[in-house]
């Protein structure tokens, strides 16, 4: 079977000298990433402004879904320290209830 880069499906209006996807994996682009580059860098070939707008349209989903994960990680990291001091609390009563018992 031929190399996938060797044949182009849809078109031979790519002809990059780097197929996107060779840099989006030399990259490790996620998802939102990989679809903004690829607009960005054909847009002057093939979509005109209308690449542009996807790109940031993709942008801003990429804006809010880190924004998201920030404040989930942030909530994750609260919790946690709330669990810790509990149990910090929990062993100080154990060692005062077992130090203050009678031998």
């Amino acid at each position: 079977m031929a190399n996938a880069n060797d044949r182009q499906v849809g078109g031979n209006h790519y002809g990059a000298e780097i197929q996107h996807w060779d840099f989006a994996l030399a990259n490790n682009l996620g998802y939102f990433e990989g679809q903004i580059t690829k607009y960005v860098t054909r847009w002057r070939k093939k979509g005109g402004i209308a690449d542009l707008e996807k790109a940031q349209h993709f942008l801003q989903k990429l804006i809010e879904s880190e924004r998201s994960r920030s404040e989930a990680v942030r909530e994750a990291s609260l919790k946690i320290d709330e669990q810790f001091d509990s149990l910090e609390l929990a062993t100080h009563l154990l060692k005062e209830d077992y130090y203050d018992k009678p031998v």
